[in-house]
């Protein structure tokens, strides 16, 4: 527990799916654990998610994001962009960490992190930006996977580059094996920058 006394304060934004489930686990499991747990949407029944008219697959229940919060007494949000900074109001943090948050969100919003709005991409950016880059790299084949933190901006996943790995792809793993694998590579990732 000393670990998260030393450790910066964030506030996690995702989706009901699987790639935030990950993330989002594989922090809480390594002592990382936000002020908020922010999932897109008016309630909890609001299962898809669109990004600029992609839709994004979940299946993950959101009952297993309740146990989550419940799991490890962290307050958990079903807020829309317009919603967003009035929730985010409510808390102190240095970092706000997103994971397959569906819309654009404000500078108003961004910079309202204390040190840094940042995103999780599975992808090795600059290549492969938008809503579903595993898919894409496995329709052109493209073996060279791995995850991207990155800072926020006004464009999609545009921002400055803070920090990426690269996943070596074993020969005919399916795109679910290869999102999780990237997931919990993103969120080691941002375990070293919120416990630095």
């Amino acid at each position: 527990m000393t670990e998260m006394a030393q450790q910066k304060r964030f506030v996690f934004l995702g989706v009901q799916g699987r790639f935030t489930f990950y993330v989002l686990s594989t922090l809480l499991e390594g002592y990382c654990r936000p002020q908020a747990i922010i999932i897109y949407g008016d309630n909890p029944q609001q299962a898809q998610a669109e990004i600029s008219g992609i839709r994004i697959e979940v299946s993950t229940s959101e009952k297993s994001l309740s146990r989550l919060a419940r799991k490890f007494k962290v307050p958990l949000k079903y807020v829309n962009n317009r919603k967003l900074l009035p929730t985010l109001s409510k808390y102190r943090y240095d970092y706000i960490v997103t994971a397959c948050w569906p819309s654009l969100i404000s500078e108003q919003v961004l910079s309202s992190a204390q040190v840094a709005a940042m995103n999780i991409h599975p992808s090795l950016l600059p290549l492969y930006r938008g809503a579903n880059p595993i898919r894409d790299q496995l329709a052109n084949e493209d073996s060279d996977f791995g995850v991207t933190v990155h800072k926020m901006n006004q464009h999609y996943d545009m921002g400055e580059v803070i920090s990426q790995v690269a996943l070596e792809k074993p020969y005919q793993e399916s795109y679910k094996v290869i999102e999780k694998r990237c997931a919990i590579a993103g969120a080691g990732l941002v375990m070293q920058m919120i416990k630095k």
